[in-house]
């Protein structure tokens, strides 16, 4: 926020709102209604500061929302709080804020977290961000029958979740679900959940049964946007040996989502219903990540809305797209603006058929590990970033793709770059070789 619109703002909120910058600690209004805490960068004694502000808070009954922006501060006691950002491990004092309804902890280091967060009746959303050591969630969770959404981001060691997650009815955002071997951590608990935005499922290597994976029941979870599944490695239980093929199988989707990645699949074959654009059609986004055995991709060229392209790790795909296409006017990846390829050993073209116009909205490409691929002629690609580039490649990059504007390149030991190479890249105005 401009200096001028936040001063403008302040006065607006006179002693109802304040903002505390660490080293500046002033008495505080009774009348104090927001309060945020930042970190001014001063070297101050923390210790003494926290005990400083704590005694000022004590003072301040009206306090409704407290946000700890600077990570310094301690969690609050004011018994009326409704709304808390903080950082703090000592999460103990959080059992006393029985109206808290808005929670988000992020950068601690806690391996776990306090049971205190499931003595909050009234709280409707958690956040927790940036807590990278993170293992799971408590088990008593599903004891906040008012909780509405459980946000979760950049908490990658998350291995389990709390047993009957169901039981939370009125929960309408979850955005990891982590597949556990345990009673009450199967797919079949988002069964009955109202889930919509982004929904991430991770550990699929754990799903026990075909029956498991077709009570998840995706489809009917028409407000979802956002879908990423993941194989993580070794199931967690012995004699699991359910087939990535048929669970992918059960998983279907609305075919109102926007964006879907997978990560890790084993299978050879794709889903029907990932071939299929009726179910896929209104895709704007697709990620594929390390799906090894596959040899064959959905029908991606196919899709009207498809901006977003990022396919990686698979090393038997020959094209990007398989498909036929018949009619005449009719063009491949029409909407596609951004296309990403990395370590495809084999890939040979991005359409199977040659024939067809393809990608007249592509402005950026990025690629990487794709030392067989024949460029296409790539007219209006701007930015090219590249790894692992040779002299056959780097002259299907000039040749192919006379518009560019940024070219970034990475040429393996031994090639050569010229620069009478570079000469027909008229609009060229950034170039970066390594």
């Amino acid at each position: 926020m401009h200096d001028l619109f936040h001063d403008l703002a302040q006065s607006i909120m006179g002693e109802e709102c304040v903002v505390i910058v660490k080293g500046r600690l002033t008495p505080l209004s009774t009348r104090v209604h927001y309060s945020s805490l930042f970190n001014s960068g001063v070297s101050v004694d923390v210790f003494d500061f926290r005990q400083r502000f704590m005694t000022v808070l004590k003072k301040v009954e009206s306090m409704r929302t407290f946000l700890d922006i600077g990570g310094i501060g301690p969690v609050p006691t004011n018994h009326c709080l409704q709304a808390l950002q903080t950082s703090s491990s000592l999460l103990s004092p959080l059992k006393d804020l029985t109206h808290l309804r808005y929670l988000s902890l992020s950068c601690n280091s806690e391996a776990s977290l306090n049971n205190s967060i499931c003595h909050l009746p009234k709280l409707q959303i958690l956040k927790l961000q940036h807590l990278r050591h993170l293992y799971g969630l408590p088990k008593d969770l599903t004891q906040l029958q008012d909780l509405r959404h459980i946000v979760i981001i950049e908490c990658p060691s998350i291995v389990e979740m709390p047993p009957k997650i169901s039981k939370l009815r009125h929960l309408r955002t979850l955005s990891i679900f982590v597949v556990g071997s345990k009673p009450g951590c199967g797919l079949a608990e988002l069964h009955s959940l109202k889930l919509g935005g982004t929904l991430r499922i991770r550990g699929l290597e754990n799903v026990s049964n075909e029956w498991d994976a077709k009570e998840a029941n995706l489809k009917s979870k028409k407000d979802l946007n956002r879908l990423h599944l993941s194989w993580d490695g070794s199931a967690n239980s012995k004699g699991n040996n359910v087939s990535a093929e048929i669970i992918l199988e059960a998983l279907e989707p609305p075919s109102t989502l926007k964006s879907f990645g997978m990560n890790g699949y084993e299978g050879r074959r794709l889903s029907n219903w990932m071939r299929s654009v009726v179910v896929l059609k209104d895709l704007v986004e697709v990620k594929l990540f390390n799906c090894d055995n596959c040899e064959e991709l959905p029908p991606l060229g196919k899709l009207p809305h498809l901006k977003r392209l990022v396919v990686s790790g698979m090393r038997n795909v020959k094209w990007i797209d398989g498909e036929t296409y018949d009619g005449v006017e009719e063009k491949a990846f029409p909407s596609l603006e951004k296309l990403s390829v990395e370590n495809l050993p084999k890939l040979e073209r991005l359409l199977r058929d040659e024939g067809v116009e393809m990608l007249p909205r592509l402005s950026q490409l990025t690629i990487f590990g794709v030392s067989n691929l024949k460029f296409p002629r790539l007219p209006y690609v701007e930015i090219l970033l590249a790894r692992s580039i040779d002299e056959v490649t780097m002259e299907g990059v000039v040749g192919n793709m006379t518009c560019l504007k940024t070219l970034d390149i990475q040429i393996i030991n031994g090639a050569v770059v010229l620069l009478d190479q570079l000469s027909g890249l008229d609009a060229l105005q950034d170039l970066r070789i390594k």
